[in-house]
């Protein structure tokens, strides 16, 4: 009985293994993969870009009015370690990885892992504080920004106002953000994805937040049952004959290696949805 469930879970492991290792594959990018667009000014590099409106190849200064067409951050072309694109656009965007953001304080100053949206300053980040589009994930806190230069704006009742700009390392990753204030009143979903961002470095949806979570559970279940079907059975089986106790313990031993493998590839699995 425990050579079947041996080979039962072990079959099991190796299939989380196989996933393990498809999932790790379809996953590795680069730190900094870029694709070209057009502009029609030039664009200062670190600035926070949309697609225009109708268009798939044009890019603008993101603001809270073209939020919803995010695309990424503008940069040099040498500083991308990819471009997936070589056409003949004039405006390299970093879609995906890690690369500078120009961010301000004009909602408060960003810390390290905070999510950065757009701010009402023209291709300029800000923390986000309420449900919105994200660029990604801040790398530093802003008092360690380089480039800082004050800039002074007039809100629409004429009253100055003066931010502090500055360049930022952002962990790129366009997605929809969920605050825990937008959250109230469900608590676990809002803990599942803070979790799971604070885990990761990196902006995670809570769709991939809940399949990473199954995942887990489904090694950990699987574990348990493992675990309780073998202890019974190698009882049961020493009951009838004490003479086999060596080889039962034995393959114990080996169920519980197993278990350690599956805990082992379950949470690399995880880690892989929560980072592709």
């Amino acid at each position: 009985m425990v050579e079947k469930i041996r080979s039962s879970y072990i079959f099991i492991f190796l299939l989380l293994t196989i996933v393990a290792l498809f999932v790790f594959t379809n996953s590795a990018q680069a730190d900094s993969v870029s694709q070209t667009y057009n502009s029609p000014t030039q664009l200062v590099e670190g600035s926070l870009v949309s697609l225009t409106t109708n268009s798939q190849s044009q890019v603008e200064l993101s603001n809270a009015g073209n939020l919803d067409r995010l695309l990424g951050i503008v940069v040099a072309a040498q500083n991308s370690l990819v471009n997936l694109d070589t056409s003949n656009g004039n405006t390299q965007v970093v879609v995906n990885g890690q690369t500078g953001v120009l961010v301000s304080d004009i909602n408060g100053e960003v810390k390290n892992g905070d999510p950065l949206t757009a701010s009402p300053l023209s291709g300029v980040a800000m923390k986000a504080t309420s449900q919105s589009k994200i660029v990604g994930l801040a790398q530093a806190d802003f008092i360690i920004a380089t480039q800082k230069r004050p800039q002074t704006v007039r809100d629409k009742d004429g009253k100055t106002n003066t931010f502090t700009i500055g360049l930022l390392p952002v962990n790129i990753s366009v997605t929809q953000y969920v605050s825990p204030v937008s959250l109230e009143g469900n608590s676990f979903v809002s803990g599942i994805q803070a979790v799971a961002m604070s885990t990761t470095g990196k902006p995670v949806s809570a769709v991939r937040a809940f399949v990473a979570l199954l995942v887990l559970l489904i090694a950990v279940g699987v574990s348990i049952v493992m675990l309780y079907t073998s202890l019974s059975s190698s009882i049961r089986s020493i009951g009838r004959n004490p003479l086999s106790k060596h080889a039962i313990l034995l393959g114990l031993i080996q169920i519980i290696i197993a278990v350690v493998a599956i805990m082992l590839s379950g949470f690399a699995i995880m880690f892989l949805i929560l980072t592709r």
